[in-house]
């Protein structure tokens, strides 16, 4: 049986992402996958290299597509 991985808002931690915990006591994924996403009362939100917002994002889960994402409920950053 596949071992699943929960962020800490009981969310699947995609692509075999691994979650430690930063500065403030909330988990981040370290990402194997190149798209990063965070989860806020803004919703879910995922980063693409380039973006505004890629480098200073510490992601909750990670992807390896944007397909993969979008399906998981996330949507584009708009920056």
């Amino acid at each position: 049986m596949e071992q699943l991985n929960l962020t800490p808002n009981g969310e699947p931690l995609q692509s075999g992402g691994t979650q430690t915990g930063d500065v403030a006591g909330e988990a981040t994924a370290e990402c194997s996958g190149k798209i990063k996403g965070n989860i806020s009362s803004s919703g879910k939100i995922y980063h693409l290299p380039g973006g505004s917002f890629y480098e200073r994002t510490n992601p909750e889960v990670c992807f390896a597509s944007e397909s993969e994402a979008i399906q998981a409920g996330f949507r584009k950053s708009l920056r």
